[in-house]
């Protein structure tokens, strides 16, 4: 049984929400997955997430990440006994046990032979030209995608492309580079750039701030914009300390096309409203007549933080007396627009 990551790194930092990282290695993996009462073993059982069984440096392995009421979480990571024989042999540890680890428990001394940890593992190297392009090019890629699925209204295919693919994925990796750069490639970002915060400049992470947005469609056009100017300018600055050449040319030609997208999405509403009245007041009148017979129309307004331009928040009188609040949203079929009430109340 050995534990290994933050909690036996030496140089990590740890607080109270660290997990336990803890290796065991038996003899039938499979035994131990199909049975997993010994979680209670350890406290009262919150929540498990089950890795199935699948092939790790060629061995059969699995992991239960559980978490435990009194706020512990421990990663239980089941492996062969074999696969320690093969650490061992090997020229360099594997990197989760190269990061660290200590030895809790080893009856028939299966880590004697394990080489110490260098606690160098997780450090990025620089990348290759082609990887660096690479990252760009699927940048500006899911830009497309945003675009798009921005003029189509899909709210999660916006938000996989914009906050995990462009951010999450491409501009931490560019952030991380640069922040490597500036500590001569010696340091661990974290997981998910969880330190980042404390070595890129104040003024990037309060601008990386506020490309994180709502659902409403104007603020994630403007949020796609505010990316893709961060991550040009970190993307550039990368390229001039390694000596590659930032593809500006692509970048301008996508920034057109998207403006483009944005134009007409933008004007394909106007004009929907000049004709339709975002929802017609026709069509809402005979709504109110179908929901409350005999009701008043007061005023129709935008639904404030809204994703669609096409959704309005609607005030009535009803024949008692009482407010009615509705919201409708204008479908457009074909060449046909009609009009939904999806939720009121009173």
């Amino acid at each position: 049984m050995l534990l290994y990551g933050s909690r036996a790194n030496p140089e990590a930092a740890i607080d109270i929400f660290s997990d336990y990282d803890v290796l065991l290695a038996v003899t039938n993996v499979h035994r131990f997955f199909a049975d997993d009462h010994w979680l209670s073993d350890f406290g009262r059982v919150l929540v498990v997430f089950r890795n199935p069984i699948g092939l790790h440096h060629g061995f059969e392995s699995f992991g239960f990440i559980t978490h435990y009421e009194e706020g512990v979480k421990i990663d239980y990571g089941f492996y062969p006994v074999e696969y320690l024989a093969w650490a061992a042999q090997e020229p360099k540890l594997p990197d989760d046990l190269d990061n660290g680890y200590l030895v809790l428990l080893d009856k028939d001394h299966l880590t004697a032979e394990l080489k110490p940890p260098t606690c160098t593992a997780f450090i990025p190297s620089p990348p290759t030209e082609q990887e660096y392009v690479a990252v760009v090019e699927e940048f500006f890629n899911d830009s497309a995608y945003v675009a798009k699925h921005l003029w189509r209204d899909n709210l999660f295919s916006v938000k996989l492309s914009l906050d995990h693919i462009m951010k999450l994925h491409c501009l931490r990796k560019m952030l991380e580079w640069r922040m490597e750069i500036d500590h001569n490639w010696l340091v661990k970002p974290g997981a998910y750039g969880k330190g980042l915060k404390k070595r890129i400049e104040p003024e990037v992470w309060s601008e990386l701030e506020t490309t994180y947005v709502g659902a409403g469609s104007d603020e994630n056009w403007d949020a796609l914009f505010r990316t893709i100017g961060l991550f040009r300018r970190v993307a550039r600055e990368v390229a001039d300390h390694l000596g590659y050449a930032y593809p500006y040319d692509m970048d301008q030609r996508v920034v057109t096309y998207l403006n483009r997208v944005r134009n007409k999405d933008e004007n394909e509403h106007r004009e929907a409203g000049e004709q339709n009245d975002l929802p017609a007041r026709e069509r809402i009148r005979a709504l109110l007549e179908v929901i409350a017979p005999g009701s008043s129309l007061s005023a129709i307004r935008p639904l404030a933080g809204s994703y669609s331009n096409s959704t309005r928040l609607v005030e009535a009188l009803a024949a008692d007396g009482s407010q009615i609040h509705m919201v409708v949203r204008r479908y457009v079929h074909g060449n046909r627009a009609r009009s939904l009430a999806w939720s009121s109340g009173r």
